[in-house]
């Protein structure tokens, strides 16, 4: 069995290599500088089983991509040897995925000027990525052996990166996390193809301690993009194209195409319409205003939904006020602290719709039985006097 203490691996190599000495080494090399080639070498398309190990090193990103892999791997790179024999090898099939995602990163953010040769040496939210691709490998090696060795490599990358992804974590082609710091994704999560990631993402579990080792995180479709701190939690399911917006809390399924936003209120976004919702203002308990733009679209309809998104067909709501920057609706039974009622779901004719949470204050029940202020003397008070 292994157990290796997390020595720090040479982070000086990796981080402060020069950019020339790079360009000395790889100069030999055919440079795949899109994403579509990148994508070519991740599934291995052109590329026969007889010439894939000696024509793959051969492009300038994979031996660039390949020298960091190998220089992450030294802290362990014995017990390493002894486990999988064959490194370079081993490393093929992770290398190749990471090259992808080096593209996508490349090609997707700005900052990096197009040039991956830059985000590999000075990215390190690309090297949580890579330390992925490689811990998953190590871990699908099975063994208690394997399974150290790739949470070592997976804890010191959460260490020198700030972004945690659990070896175990299923994960499709070109992931991207983006500035990354804080970003956590459990290890039952699964996360489709062509996914961005922005920092302080969490995709955890509903529960603190105590969890019950099944499936406890959630599965992302194909391109799906999730906003700085935003949390998804529990086993839920998130469609295809889907965009979560930046500090919201996602606990239920998240239908394909939908756009999650938190502006006042918690609200899904499916379909085109020209409806928004602005604000959510309980008026009281039987009433309810939202404002927005184009809520007086024709065949609209309301719906009023409880906690898990489930109709509630014993609360009706009827149109008080309606008019294209607001709308007023009655709710019988009035709405009280119990949340029965957690959201509201306007659609159009189109079938495009609009769900927003409904803000709640509760009642204290001392104040809901506090006598009124000056109350009626009883008739045996008489004269009696009262303490000020």
């Amino acid at each position: 069995m292994i157990v290796d203490t997390l020595a720090r691996p040479p982070t000086r190599m990796l981080w402060s290599r020069p950019r020339r000495e790079y360009d000395t080494q790889l100069s030999r090399g055919t440079v795949i500088t899109t994403t579509a080639q990148s994508r070519a070498v991740d599934t291995g398309e052109g590329v026969s089983d007889a010439d894939s190990e000696s024509d793959c090193p051969r492009t300038a990103d994979y031996a660039a991509v390949e020298q960091v892999a190998i220089q992450l791997l030294r802290p362990w790179r014995r017990k390493i040897q002894l486990l999988v024999g064959d490194t370079r090898g081993f490393l093929r099939s992770p290398v190749r995925s990471a090259v992808a995602d080096l593209h996508c990163l490349t090609d997707n953010d700005p900052a990096g000027q197009g040039d991956w040769r830059h985000v590999l040496a000075a990215y390190v939210t690309y090297q949580a990525v890579l330390a992925y691709r490689i811990a998953h490998t190590i871990a699908g090696v099975g063994g208690a052996e394997a399974r150290t060795l790739a949470r070592c490599l997976s804890e010191r990358a959460k260490v020198d990166t700030g972004v945690e992804i659990h070896p175990h974590a299923r994960i499709g082609p070109r992931l991207v996390v983006d500035h990354g710091m804080g970003t956590v994704i459990g290890e039952t999560a699964v996360i489709g193809a062509d996914c961005y990631l922005l920092q302080g993402v969490v995709l955890g579990a509903t529960g603190i301690c105590g969890n019950l080792a099944k499936k406890r995180h959630p599965t992302l479709g194909d391109r799906v993009q999730v906003g700085g701190f935003a949390r998804i939690l529990g086993p839920v399911e998130i469609g295809d194209d889907v965009v979560i917006g930046c500090h919201t809390l996602v606990r239920q399924d998240v239908p394909a195409g939908s756009r999650v936003t938190m502006l006042h209120q918690y609200q899904i976004v499916s379909g085109s319409s020209g409806m928004s919702v602005d604000d959510v203002e309980l008026i009281d308990h039987g009433r309810l205003r939202l404002r927005g733009m184009n809520l007086d679209t024709p065949g609209l309809t309301v719906q009023l939904l409880g906690p898990d998104h489930e109709s509630l067909g014993q609360v009706t709501t009827a149109v008080r006020h309606l008019a294209s920057e607001q709308l007023v609706l009655d709710i019988e039974p009035p709405v009280d602290g119990s949340r029965t009622t957690s959201y509201v779901r306007l659609a159009d004719a189109t079938g495009a719709s609009i769900t927003v949470s409904v803000p709640f204050v509760r009642t204290n029940s001392a104040s809901r039985a506090r006598p009124p202020v000056n109350p009626a003397p009883s008739p045996t008070d008489g004269n009696r006097s009262h303490d000020r």
